[in-house]
């Protein structure tokens, strides 16, 4: 698998737009398992390779400088950093995405994602278990954010963490997040915290943007760099995603693609984590989960929902977090010095 011939020009423009944006099958497992005529394979250290490394460093670079408008009165800085609110309307997408997903979740084979078997759950604790997160939408965001708490757990329970590690972070940064927008309309009232309702909000954004850019480092590390076999399996299945090769690009290998996947979900996780041009990233990692979920398919979109509402908030609400657990230090009395009078 190693380039032949020199790189084109536009071949090199070509790969340094897949190594910014590939986010072709982020849950590879969702589709193929593990093939044995795969299971030697790893990544050439070649030119190509290389230069798919320095794109994905570029694109890092370039939303630092993007980042770095963030204090700058101009219309880039207003368009990338302004919150922008639907009235609550988010917040109700994004509790309507984890009803229809499990929705769907209750009516086929799999618990919670295509890959995770029902079977392995057991009849009555496969309708229990998804059950109580439909069941606790009818009550307070505290309650659904503790449902899906304890949903987490059991994946970990029933499949094995090598599994669970691949939703584990997305659903504990969307528990936390739903507990704290329930605890926001304590903090209305202002009788015992002293946090605001949009402390809670920043906060809550906060958690929820951290864990889905640790779901997708994670998805980049275990399912790409670590298996890159799945990923070859999966082109096996789907060849048409190597596009590469419809621009006349031979050199691009399937592993070469893996790679460049793998590097854009560890560009976009990291960069998420970092609160670096949060919403210009979010926005990135939409529009391709939602291109994916369009060829895919069915299970695409539903196992995609969650997170494309989750992507959105979190382009709509850049994260103030800094600001936030400020003023929540500031109002722990542990915190201060109390002077005896």
């Amino acid at each position: 698998m190693k380039m032949k011939n020199g790189l084109p020009l536009q071949g090199g423009l070509a790969m340094a737009l897949l190594s910014l944006s590939a986010n072709a099958f982020s849950h590879v497992r969702w589709f193929v398992e593990d093939k044995e005529q795969y299971s030697a394979v790893r990544f050439d250290v070649d030119t190509l390779s290389l230069v798919l490394v320095l794109c994905a460093v570029l694109y890092g670079v370039f939303c630092i400088f993007l980042n770095a408008q963030n204090d700058k009165n101009s219309i880039l800085s207003v368009s990338l950093f302004k919150r922008f609110s639907l009235k609550g309307v988010e917040w109700s997408l994004l509790k309507a995405s984890v009803a229809l997903m499990f929705i769907a979740n209750m009516f086929g084979p799999s618990f919670v994602a295509p890959n995770l078997d029902g079977a392995l759950v057991g009849k009555d604790l496969f309708f229990i278990l998804q059950g109580m997160i439909l069941i606790s939408l009818a009550f307070s965001e505290v309650v659904l954010g503790v449902a899906v708490l304890a949903l987490t757990s059991s994946i970990v329970v029933f499949y094995g963490m090598d599994l669970a590690v691949d939703y584990a972070f997305e659903f504990v940064g969307l528990a936390i997040f739903f507990c704290l927008l329930g605890m926001r309309k304590a903090a209305l009232t202002r009788r015992y915290l002293p946090w605001s309702e949009m402390d809670y909000v920043d906060m809550a954004v906060h958690a929820l943007r951290i864990g889905v850019g640790l779901q997708l480092v994670v998805l980049a590390i275990h399912n790409k760099f670590m298996n890159p076999a799945l990923g070859l399996a999966f082109l096996g299945d789907y060849p048409s995603f190597n596009f590469m090769h419809f621009l006349g690009i031979k050199q691009f290998d399937d592993i070469h693609f893996v790679l460049s996947a793998g590097l854009a979900e560890l560009s976009f996780g990291l960069l998420l984590v970092l609160n670096i041009a949060t919403r210009f990233v979010a926005l990135s990692v939409m529009f391709f989960f939602s291109l994916t979920s369009f060829l895919l398919g069915y299970h695409e979109l539903v196992g995609h929902l969650v997170i494309l509402a989750a992507l959105l908030i979190i382009a709509l609400h850049p994260s103030r977090a800094k600001q936030s657990f400020a003023k929540l230090a500031a109002g722990i009395p542990v915190f201060h010095r109390v002077e005896r009078v």
